[in-house]
């Protein structure tokens, strides 16, 4: 997730990409990038192209763009949800300040 929300925003070169990874706590080799770059075109079809001349990566397809819009707002619901869950399951008191 954080390597589509990065080409979408920022159109970064690999090293930015990296750097932003390892800043979220994953650490990656270059060549381990290129396969998860490889894994987007693969396994869901975004086509994520590079730029020689301004070296860095972006997608150019609207509809891939689109696309990728809607599988961040999936994960990130999904992350809310989790998050919600392990507050009922855990502490229900604590949720009663987020609902009112």
């Amino acid at each position: 997730m954080i390597i589509l929300d990065a080409i979408k925003h920022r159109k970064p070169s690999a090293l930015n990409l990296l750097n932003l990874l390892q800043e979220a706590g994953f650490e990656l080799s270059n060549r381990t990038l290129q396969r998860r770059l490889e894994e987007l075109r693969t396994e869901f079809d975004i086509e994520v192209s590079y730029q020689m001349e301004g070296n860095f990566y972006h997608i150019e397809d609207e509809k891939v763009l689109y696309a990728v819009n809607n599988l961040i707002r999936l994960f990130e619901s999904t992350q809310l949800s989790d998050f919600l869950n392990s507050l009922i399951t855990e502490n229900t008191k604590d949720l009663r300040y987020i609902l009112t």
